[in-house]
């Protein structure tokens, strides 16, 4: 067991012992330096050095088997057909367009109310 303490936000936390083995076994077969291990708190990551961690493992404790994680085969993509759906598309927005006429002609027509209101205020205040 190790206690960490976090250097941004000051969390104290344990990290357990079988964690300290796969982090010395990973550590070893990626031939890494540190180890990186995330505070629970804050999720900031934290730099631990592999000597630090080997220190805490009692002698002659044997480390778990790490494998690498194998390159996920890509599943081939498929190919999109774009061209039915562009299509299809373009029809629905030429049905769009006249509506989208009414209602740019109907705003003026409100501007047009608007303006016989304020005719309506400068007459009555001329009076």
């Amino acid at each position: 067991m190790m206690q960490i303490r976090c250097q941004w936000c000051g969390w104290t936390y344990t990290m357990p012992r079988d964690a300290l083995l796969y982090a010395v076994a990973k550590a070893q077969a990626e031939k890494a330096i540190h180890h990186v291990e995330n505070c629970p708190k804050c999720r900031h990551a934290l730099k631990i050095q592999v000597n630090e961690l080997k220190r805490r493992i009692p002698p002659n404790t044997p480390l778990p088997e790490y494998t690498s994680p194998a390159p996920a085969a890509s599943a081939p993509t498929p190919t999109p057909e774009p061209a039915k759906e562009i299509v299809e598309v373009k029809e629905v927005k030429e049905k769009e367009l006249p509506a989208k006429k009414k209602v740019e002609e109907a705003k003026p027509k409100k501007a047009a109310t608007k303006t016989k209101t304020a005719e309506k205020k400068a007459t009555t205040k001329k009076k």
